[in-house]
């Protein structure tokens, strides 16, 4: 699941910065819009649809990683840092 979730970021960070050297540049302009994205991403999201034992990982790790983001964690945390 890492291999899917590393190509899914990678994906992302090249149709994002591909555009800006292209027209940094001066070799014209271009998007890698909706075209690009689907093309790569809709084969990736069916592999993460398809494989249940990788989507519920995915869905428990998501879980633990938004607890650690609670206001009352982030209050008690900024408390700390102002009585240090």
């Amino acid at each position: 699941n890492n291999v899917v979730l590393s190509v899914a970021a990678g994906t992302v960070l090249i149709g994002t910065l591909y555009p800006l050297f292209v027209d940094a540049l001066k070799l014209g302009k271009i998007s890698v819009g909706p075209p690009y994205f689907n093309t790569v991403m809709v084969p990736l999201m069916v592999e993460v649809l398809a494989d249940a034992p990788m989507r519920g990982e995915l869905a428990s790790r998501g879980l633990e990683g938004v607890a650690q983001f609670s206001w009352r964690r982030v209050a008690d945390r900024l408390l700390e840092i102002y009585q240090a």
